[in-house]
């Protein structure tokens, strides 16, 4: 059950372990979570992040302070996420997949920290700061997140940044996580510390017992589950047509399996750069109330014009039928898996119509486009095919999500993840605006992200500045696309 709220004000979500001392046992990682470890490299760091931008309630307190008590508070909610005291520890030679296991040598004051922006505090050198940041992988012998306290920012505002390992979240979840620091009220209390002793993981033999007996019975699961499902033979039949037809439409797209050569698909280097944009919720309403689709096709047409813009201003040549593949996330979570931690992602690939310059016939497009993914139950086809690697050995899966980073499958990530629209507080403080930051795939240069947050939507482009030197053309295409839409609409 979703808390959300509670007496006190909090924005909180529901403790499954509710006892005084709380202890969490030790979790295999699932072939989706490990994928998102193994693609990692030297270049691509997969992780996802945030930046909230606040407005200071008051001068009394000084940032010293407010990072001794964003500590405070993290220490009082920390239990609600148990897996951020976890780290992952792997088998030797990989014999068995890795597992979360509770990190004895947890230290809160590693993980959140505090910096400052040199003077004046432009949005420019906090969003230099947040690409330096980014450019960092995390230290896998720890809990696999940080957060930094900035301040400094211009208007007596300060920031927070957030970095977590893909593996941890999967962008959707990655909203409620962050809740656990979030309030409804400015003076909701911090809370106090629930006592935690962390639980040993498991002994090799057991694990490698645990997984032989997994491997030996999931056979028999399937069984019983197609034999339940027999009782219902509609709804079996049902369910592997859309799986069948989804996987055909994930290796059925157009222009084939390998997406376009484009600028933006090279070998990519540790460093990050980023920009944002910032658009009305109620202007995308408008669009598609007027001109049909849905928010999500408002967001991937305003991107295809980002994009288009980017292209041109760099002197790209950009035919008229020139179109990008943008791999979109798409949440499988379902009602009772709110709260878990982990990956329940797939993933839809849209076509981006570059070559149109009417920003209303590049909506028609895409809106087009997009209902057919639905029919085609795209992204059901691509979690089956995740689902059913969770059967394969741990070294088959490191092989095989390299091979995946290997080809080409799309040029450009576009994810949107919607937000609250009411107004939260950190200790006091409003947040005014929120920004997504969506990592790199190795070979693709270019991310894009939208977060819906209290009547705004926040765009973060996330660069390799090697390959995109200067990524607030795309921030810039991506307003003009929006404005252009809204006076067509």
């Amino acid at each position: 059950m979703r808390e959300l709220g509670s007496p006190d004000g909090r924005f909180a979500i529901a403790s499954v372990n509710r006892s005084k001392e709380h202890r969490t046992m030790s979790e295999q990682l699932s072939a989706l979570d490990n994928a998102f470890l193994e693609l990692e490299t030297e270049s691509a760091h997969n992780m996802v992040g945030s930046l909230a931008i606040f407005e200071r309630e008051s001068d009394e307190i000084s940032f010293e302070e407010l990072h001794a008590r964003l500590i405070a508070l993290i220490e009082a909610r920390i239990h609600r996420v148990p897996r951020f005291r976890q780290r992952v520890v792997r088998a030797p030679f990989d014999i068995v997949p890795p597992e979360w296991v509770d990190d004895a040598g947890f230290n809160i004051e590693y993980h959140v920290r505090r910096t400052a922006l040199p003077s004046p505090g432009r949005e420019s050198q906090l969003f230099a700061y947040l690409g330096h940041i980014m450019s960092r992988p995390l230290d896998r012998s720890k809990p696999l997140w940080e957060i930094y306290l900035v301040e400094g920012l211009e208007g007596d505002r300060g920031a927070v940044i957030q970095k977590t390992h893909h593996a941890l979240v999967d962008g959707i979840s990655a909203v409620d996580i962050g809740t656990v620091l979030l309030d409804f009220a400015p003076d909701a209390p911090i809370g106090t510390p629930e006592a935690w002793k962390p639980s040993p993981g498991r002994p090799l033999a057991e694990r490698v017992l645990s997984r032989t007996f997994q491997l030996m019975t999931s056979p028999r699961r399937a069984v019983n589950a197609i034999r339940g499902a027999l009782q219902s033979p509609e709804d079996l039949a049902s369910a592997i047509q859309e799986r069948a037809t989804g996987i055909g439409s994930v290796l059925r797209t157009k222009g084939g399996i390998v997406a376009p050569d484009c600028v933006l698909n090279q070998r990519i280097g540790p460093h990050r750069k980023y920009a944002g944009a910032r658009t009305m919720l109620e202007d995308f309403k408008r669009i598609k109330n007027s001109l049909g689709g849905t928010v999500n096709d408002v967001v991937l047409a305003a991107t295809t014009g980002g994009l288009r813009h980017f292209l041109i201003e760099r002197g790209e040549p950009v035919a008229p039928d020139a179109f990008l593949r943008a791999m979109v996330p798409v949440s499988v979570r379902t009602d009772e898996e709110h709260l878990a931690l982990g990956n329940r992602v797939s993933a839809m690939f849209a076509t981006l119509p570059i070559g149109v310059a009417d920003p209303v016939e590049v909506l028609e497009a895409i809106k087009s486009e997009t209902a057919d993914l639905k029919q085609s139950h795209q992204a059901l086809g691509a979690e089956f095919l995740i689902e059913m690697s969770g059967f394969a050995p741990a070294t088959l899966h490191a092989l095989g999500a390299r091979m995946m980073g290997r080809g080409r499958l799309f040029n450009v990530t576009v994810s949107n993840v919607p937000g609250p629209q009411f107004q939260l507080y950190l200790l006091g403080s409003k947040l005014v605006e929120a920004f997504p930051v969506v990592p790199l795939a190795e070979g693709g240069g270019l991310s894009v992200g939208a977060t819906s947050y209290n009547g705004g939507i926040y765009f973060g482009i996330n660069a390799d500045p090697a390959i995109v030197p200067d990524v607030g053309i795309i921030a810039e295409g991506i307003e003009k696309s929006v404005a252009e839409l809204l006076a067509a609409a």
